[in-house]
């Protein structure tokens, strides 16, 4: 197994997409780069229970406490790492086919007056369009330290 430095990662979050490497683009280097260095940089979560009390909840500690615990028969113990937040965007991005639905679903004629109706399809849409460049956007607190 190869360690590849924080320096080498660092480098490699700089890399340029004119400097493809058999078949893996720039854009997926620095990705892959940005997301190790953020995973070295990742602080554990310790924590602790007791092991016979049915039901208890996981209780946060210090490693020192948890390397005290450890030891004591009567507690559990476990050390969780942080995941990289992942996006949730609706799977489908055309716009006019979720309005569609949407209009034939909650559309009533009756409750509209006819300025609102010529409004409702662009407010619907900058809607969608906004919410969804926000899901979309990256996340810029990965916690990488410089």
């Amino acid at each position: 197994m190869t360690t590849i430095t924080r320096e080498r990662l660092e480098w490699l979050t700089q890399i340029s997409s004119r400097d493809e490497i058999d078949d893996i683009g720039g854009d997926e280097i620095r990705e892959l780069a940005r997301i190790a260095l953020a995973a070295m940089d990742a602080e554990p979560v310790y924590q602790w229970r007791e092991r016979y009390d049915e039901g208890s909840l996981w209780d946060d500690c210090t490693k020192a406490q948890h390397d005290g615990f450890a030891k004591n028969l009567e507690c559990e113990t476990r050390v969780l790492y942080t995941a990289p937040p992942a996006p949730v965007v609706d799977a489908d991005d055309n716009f006019y086919s979720w309005f569609g639905i949407e209009w034939e679903q909650y559309y009533q004629p009756n409750n509209y007056s006819s300025s609102a109706k010529k409004h409702l399809g662009a407010i619907a849409e900058s809607a969608w369009f906004a919410c969804r460049a926000a899901m979309l956007q990256p996340q810029l607190t990965l916690g990488v330290k410089k």
